[in-house]
């Protein structure tokens, strides 16, 4: 159960309702129904094109999850145009098609629901996956990780985290 707490007057990445697991996990926990939904940058997930007795882990995306209070402020930052200028930011140094992009994906915002108690939607802007390892050595990529930050201003101030998410 989700333990909300008073909501901070400054609050980008959630941390007052989002239970980030701070220690190793263990890897068989990936493989099971009860995987965590959130984990720091550092503990990486294992790539989905693993295995353990025929079960695959859930897909994670590395991402910074927003206040949905903010989204919808009628006078709060527009996440669609500050995703969109990183866009077009890393189409100028990388090329159309993304082709040397050290991440599978350029920034993309999203979003999920969650089917349980009052907790609703989840809004993220996410950079890359534990698809495969290109994704995964992404989120090792500091020095790319640092170029985004500076492209999403207002959004990407802190580590970035796993979210698990139910689409794959």
């Amino acid at each position: 159960m989700l333990h909300r707490l008073p909501k901070p007057t400054s609050l980008r990445r959630c941390d007052a309702f989002l239970p980030i697991h701070e220690s190793p996990v263990d890897n068989v926990l990936f493989y099971s129904p009860k995987a965590p939904r959130f984990l720091p940058r550092t503990t990486m997930p294992p790539s989905r094109k693993t295995n353990l007795n025929g079960h695959r882990p859930p897909r994670y995306c590395l991402a910074w999850p927003l206040e949905s209070e903010e989204i919808f402020a009628p006078r709060g930052p527009d996440y669609t145009t500050i995703v969109s200028n990183a866009v077009k930011a890393l189409i100028k140094e990388y090329g159309l098609g993304f082709e040397n992009l050290p991440s599978p994906v350029p920034p993309r915002s999203d979003h999920i629901q969650y089917r349980h108690g009052d907790e609703g939607y989840l809004f993220f802007v996410w950079i890359t996956d534990n698809v495969d390892e290109k994704g995964l050595s992404c989120a090792k990529n500091i020095e790319y990780l640092e170029k985004i930050k500076k492209l999403l201003p207002g959004i990407a101030n802190e580590d970035p985290i796993w979210i698990r998410v139910s689409w794959s």
